[in-house]
């Protein structure tokens, strides 16, 4: 950055309102061929134009930088101005930076500013250069500002608007009405950073960071902060958060004890500090923070431990996830975008749960939108519900806390047409904007949308596939080697491409072709009974620890107690293949309440619960048993 400190400005005017609280730039200091970021910014030449003019010559720049960037704009400029064909009086233009957010004054302080003020004036009036002033904000400019130091400053800022040799640049995000900034200002859109300004960037922060913290930072370290902060921290505030990563990556090696005990050596900052201090920031492990890395069968193996009779629908989803991670062209929607489509309780929100926990290894990152009401016409008003503690949240909040959040929306195909609309905008575009101008970024998130229409085709797929299976599997198999579900499953008789075709066909009655082309279908089969097995399974399983943990309680199990809690279950199916495994597993949850309770004053109980059939086979009994007899029959 180009600070000036020995201009005639700043000469006349020391000690001044303007000394006190701005910085002084020149271009007569920059260097020609010095490379600066935002250099080649398509965006100078227009406000050249726009300054050159002799009215209306002033520029609100509209910008999502941090503060921090503005300096390295202000520099590319004054290049700009000092070195190209420029109209001769803005050729060695000066510049003053000023920060005045949030400031008050006295009665004192106000006449002091006041003559600073007509002291610029005067200077301005006897100087043949051109002065520019830049501001970080609308709010001293606007006159009808509610704080009276606010007025007060607007009032004075009047003095210069009006000044044939004065130009204002006021760098704001914000869309503020007012006729009086309409009348004196242009609006100009900067754009974002390009991959060229970032690099530059960093390597300049780079520099104070090295020296600051007696560290050594490597170009490579440079730009991987930067994706981590993208995916990780934000995606409109990126370079702010890369430099904080950076700050703090370089803080915590400085804080390592060097191995040769050499005080003129340097520690270098490595990814391993960099995913360390994310993970303490993200609560994301740092095995789980490494970009562009993805193992498709880890992933698929991890989800098959959790996720059964879906094998179709996992193998699906990894392989999407998989092109994700190596896509090398850029992509203007969210990180990914899925429809599961399937009927009720075949595993949709199950399938979400194991997504979060494989990608991020916790569930803090996943949050459920609330059901949509045909009423509902903007999605800013939804209200997300975190899946590990059901707090609720703006969709905004969340997004802007969590950019890498997986936000699922039920039952979409309820949704009013106002709604779908703004959910294409976010699969096209990885944008949503309120009616104030406001964006919202959904770049790096995932989004799921649930629906049970258009599956028909599904339904009579399973019944197929059901008529072609075994009648029984081995549970004895599936209950010794429960860390390891094998893949049982039947090939299919028709393929996942085949299945996905099917699925879209069927939902564009439902959804408009548009819509449909933004996400990758994930199709649920109805639950076949193998899989249903595997479940119940998992929930004896889950019931015996939730018994043992709070009661001190051991449950065991016969095998055959599977099977029969199965057919229970498969028997209250409907039409459309729905099956409740919840609802078909009360008799199991009630038989081992009622055993705890009938024992529960008697403070010499025995510590074991044995759950069987009765004697016709026809229901379930729980029974307390001691040591050696739960040895001989049961499963835990």
């Amino acid at each position: 950055m180009t600070e000036e400190t020995n201009t005639s400005f700043f000469v006349q005017l020391n000690d001044t309102f303007f000394a006190r609280y701005g910085r002084y730039f020149s271009s007569q200091s920059i260097k020609k061929n010095a490379h600066v970021p935002f250099k080649d910014h398509s965006q100078i030449i227009i406000l050249t134009d726009i300054l050159s003019r002799k009215n209306n010559h002033h520029a609100i720049l509209h910008n999502n930088f941090p503060a921090k960037l503005h300096s390295f704009f202000i520099d590319a400029f004054l290049q700009n101005l000092a070195f190209e064909n420029v109209p001769y009086a803005l050729r060695d233009a000066e510049l003053i930076y000023l920060e005045i957010d949030n400031l008050t004054f006295t009665n004192a302080q106000q006449v002091a500013i006041s003559k600073d003020f007509e002291a610029m004036y005067k200077a301005l009036h006897d100087s043949n250069k051109y002065l520019l002033i830049a501001l970080t904000q609308l709010g001293p400019l606007l006159k009808d500002a509610e704080q009276s130091d606010s007025g007060f400053l607007s009032r004075q800022f009047d003095l210069l608007l009006n000044h044939p040799k004065c130009r204002f640049l006021v760098f704001s995000n914000e869309n503020i009405p007012s006729r009086y900034i309409d009348k004196h200002f242009n609006y100009l859109q900067l754009g974002a950073p390009t991959e060229a300004d970032i690099a530059a960037i960093l390597k300049h922060q780079r520099t104070d960071l090295e020296s600051y913290h007696h560290v050594l930072i490597p170009d490579e370290i440079l730009l991987h902060a930067y994706a981590l902060s993208e995916r990780y921290l934000s995606t409109k505030q990126t370079l702010a958060k890369t430099l904080e990563l950076l700050d703090s990556s370089a803080a915590r090696t400085a804080a390592t004890e060097r191995i040769d005990n050499n005080p003129q050596s340097k520690p270098v900052v490595t990814t391993n500090v960099l995913t360390s201090v994310l993970s303490s920031w993200t609560q994301i492990p740092a095995s789980h923070l490494q970009t562009n890395k993805f193992k498709l069968s880890e992933f698929i193996h991890g989800m098959q431990q959790r996720i059964f009779g879906q094998d179709t629908a996992i193998n699906i989803l990894a392989c999407a996830l998989q092109q994700v991670q190596a896509r090398l062209q850029h992509h203007n929607g969210p990180f990914c975008s899925f429809l599961f489509a399937g009927p009720e309780h075949s595993g949709k929100k199950t399938t979400a749960i194991a997504l979060a926990e494989q990608l991020f290894k916790q569930l803090n990152v996943l949050y459920f939108a609330q059901a949509m009401p045909a009423t509902m016409t903007t999605l800013l008003d939804i209200k997300l519900k975190r899946c590990t503690d059901k707090q609720h949240f703006a969709l905004t909040d969340v997004i802007a806390t969590a950019p890498y959040a997986i936000i699922v929306f039920e039952q979409i195909d309820q949704a009013s047409p106002a709604i779908l609309d703004q959910i294409y905008r976010i699969l096209h575009t990885g944008l949503l904007c309120d009616e104030n101008g406001n964006q919202y970024d959904f770049h790096q998130s995932i989004i799921i949308l649930n629906t049970t229409r258009g599956i028909e085709n599904l339904i009579e797929t399973q019944s197929t596939i059901q008529e072609e299976l075994p009648e029984h599997i081995d549970l004895m198999q599936l209950v010794m080697n429960e860390q390891k579900y094998a893949n049982t499953t039947n090939p299919l008789p028709y393929s996942p491409e085949e299945l996905v075709d099917d699925v879209i066909a069927s939902i564009k009655m439902y959804f408009s072709e548009s819509l449909c082309e933004q996400f990758k279908v994930i199709p649920f089969l109805p639950l076949n009974k193998s899989a249903v097995e595997k479940i119940i399974h998992q929930k004896i399983k889950m019931l015996g620890k939730l018994v043992d943990s709070r009661y001190g309680i051991e449950l065991g199990y016969a095998i055959e107690v599977i099977r029969y809690l199965a057919n229970e279950v498969l028997m209250q199916k409907n039409e459309n293949y729905v099956i409740d495994i919840d609802k078909g597993l009360k008799q199991l949850y009630f038989v081992v309440e009622q055993a705890i309770l009938s024992q529960a004053d008697n403070k010499q109980r025995p510590a074991q619960l044995f759950l069987q059939l009765n004697e016709t086979g026809q229901s379930l009994r729980c029974d307390w048993l001691i040591a050696s007899a739960i040895r001989q029959h049961a499963v835990k």
